[in-house]
């Protein structure tokens, strides 16, 4: 193979991987749930606050020495926190509450 043949195959490999970018969607929607043994309005007023969103926050066993601020009042829409961790920093605010759903807008910079 001749090093111009190696050159037009690379350059069209990267053009097309960057043309592939452009077709991913600019925000992402995602969501999970789970079954829970408890009075649903207990779990949508611990999701909802600060200090109870805390208590089963999934990054603190992959992190150790995640770094947490809160902001905002301490619990509904506006109430939410600034996090640091090994992999990666943001912030997380409660966006709305409803009886049987939470939703946060999350920023991960």
């Amino acid at each position: 193979m001749t090093f111009k043949k190696i050159a037009l195959g690379t350059a069209a490999v990267l053009t097309v991987a960057t043309a592939a970018t452009f077709a991913l969607p600019r925000h992402v929607t995602i969501e999970r749930s789970a079954t829970i043994e408890a009075a649903p309005n207990a779990v949508i007023a611990l999701a909802a606050s600060n200090t109870g969103y805390q208590s089963f926050i999934p990054y603190r066993d992959l992190d150790p020495n995640l770094k947490v601020d809160m902001f905002g009042p301490s619990s509904g829409v506006g109430s939410g926190f600034f996090f640091e961790s090994k992999d990666g920093a943001g912030q997380q605010t409660v966006a709305a509450v409803t009886s049987d759903q939470v939703t946060f807008d999350l920023d991960l910079g």
